[in-house]
């Protein structure tokens, strides 16, 4: 009763436990450690049942040293994964061995550290254009009226996008921070409202601009949040359609709230399509700099729309223009 006791304990707890005799082979492996290596077979030796050779040589570290041992080992048996290793000399010559699955934080960090580093990309440029063209001013001191008010035009250009940048960053953290403070709103009077705010911009562009939205859509949503997802794929369909069309789209179907925005504009590769809602990625990098793009308009839509419950898709293809779908439950969760 005792032991059919410890093994209820062990198979309770999100951590694997393996227990190794003094031949290295595993004896006991609790649930999570059975799930972790896809194997119910015990009686195996410790490298057949892991497939690590790390995790051998630290349980060989441990019983040498009669020492508890802990190390980050990275698995690779059945599928990639990140563990802190615990090891622990018993009594009888036998070692446990606790894994916790730390791949989450692993992936975490990662994305935290890719964002700083792309931030300060992002950042260095900007300002690494701003103080030459600074210095290109105050070192000449006879420069043409017409040359200095090209450079000032470009250092207001530059700091532009450094506002728009920091802007965006900050929608983007609220939105990752803050819990959306939903209420039944019209979506329909949102998208008209915000439809109509981006009118001019495509027209001064020479677009076709139009907008088709069914009455009375209502949705449980917060509404700051969901102008700017309309913002963001509108301002993005007019910015990068040079020709044609960009039309809005709102319809309710079957319990979803459906918007779509369409343009005619470049589109988008079918190898860019699975990166293009990651933070900072630019199908066209050069492109995104001269109208202004930061990067994370696209990334923010999505936070916020999965935020709500929802989804968002696009389909596109080069040269024939993209159409972004957005679907919102019409439905309180």
């Amino acid at each position: 009763d005792r032991v059919r006791l410890l093994e209820d304990i062990l198979d309770s707890l999100d951590v694997g436990a393996l227990v190794c005799d003094e031949n290295y082979k595993v004896i006991s492996a609790n649930r999570a450690a059975r799930e972790m290596f896809g194997s119910e077979e015990t009686e195996r030796s410790l490298l057949e049942f892991t497939m690590s050779n790390e995790l051998r040589a630290l349980a060989e570290r441990a019983r040498v040293s009669r020492e508890a041992t802990e190390e980050k080992i990275e698995l690779s048996h059945p599928r990639s994964r990140h563990v802190i290793a615990r090891v622990r000399p018993c009594a009888s010559d036998r070692l446990l061995l606790a894994l916790a699955d730390v791949s989450e934080l692993v992936r975490l960090e990662r994305v935290r550290s890719d964002f700083v580093a792309n931030v300060s990309h992002e950042l260095r440029t900007p300002l690494a254009s701003i103080k030459a063209l600074a210095e290109t001013i105050a070192e000449e001191e006879n420069m043409e009226r017409d040359e200095m008010n090209h450079h000032l035009h470009r250092i207001t250009g530059e700091v532009d996008r450094l506002t728009a940048l920091s802007n965006d960053l900050l929608t983007l953290s609220e939105a990752e921070s803050k819990p959306s403070r939903k209420a039944q709103v019209n979506l329909s009077q949102v998208a008209r409202e915000i439809g109509e705010q981006y009118r001019p911009q495509a027209e001064r562009k020479g677009l076709g601009y139009s907008l088709h939205i069914e009455d009375d859509v209502v949705v449980p949503l917060d509404r700051d949040q969901i102008v700017q997802v309309l913002a963001n794929l509108l301002s993005n369909a007019i910015r990068y359609t040079p020709e044609g069309a960009v039309s809005l789209t709102l319809s309710a179907q079957n319990g979803t709230a459906v918007l779509q925005v369409k343009d005619t504009g470049i589109g988008i590769s079918r190898e860019d399509l699975p990166r293009i809602f990651e933070r900072f990625y630019r199908v066209d990098k050069a492109r995104s700099r001269e109208t202004g793009g930061t990067g994370l308009g696209l990334s923010i839509v999505r936070h916020i729309v999965n935020a709500h419950g929802g989804e968002v898709d696009v389909e596109s293809a080069v040269g024939s223009g993209s159409t972004f779908t957005v679907r919102l439950p019409i439905e309180r969760a």
